[in-house]
């Protein structure tokens, strides 16, 4: 056995280096990871809610027909929306913040532009939350967006 202060010193920066990796693993949550999900296919609007001031989601009652819509985020920053039933387009575009935490949406129709968080990002769904939406702000604090593919 060495019995050298510095061999000492040595195994302790390696236990340490052992406890401390497993929390260097990459994270399946950052920006790109989410950007990949976001643009590997279409999704289908499934349903808007509201969030009243007491905390509680009420689905919006004029989004009967919200399947009739779709969204394709592409690649390029840009995304692609449809109403399927008139066949209405409009563009737009979108950013991931680099924390993969928001989307930032700028254009498109039926004021679906603004800071969004993700609450999920999976291979067949996104459920997106926005508390500055202005439009009723008082009656209502924020607002869901759920999709499917």
């Amino acid at each position: 056995m060495i019995n050298h202060p510095n061999f000492k010193g040595c195994g302790i920066l390696v236990v340490l280096l052992l406890l401390i990796m497993p929390g260097c693993k990459k994270d399946s949550n950052n920006s790109a990871s989410k950007q990949s999900s976001l643009t590997s296919g279409t999704w289908t609007f499934q349903k808007f809610d509201y969030q009243k001031n007491d905390g509680t989601w009420i689905a919006d009652p004029d989004a009967q027909d919200a399947d009739r819509f779709t969204i394709l985020f592409n690649p390029n920053a840009t995304f692609f929306q449809v109403d399927q039933v008139n066949g209405f387009q409009s563009t737009g575009s979108w950013v991931i913040s680099s924390d993969g935490s928001q989307l930032t949406l700028t254009g498109g129709e039926d004021e679906i532009f603004g800071t969004y968080q993700i609450i999920q990002l999976a291979q067949n769904s996104l459920v997106l939350t926005n508390t500055s939406y202005s439009l009723y702000s008082s009656i209502y604090k924020s607002i869901r967006l759920t999709f499917v593919r």
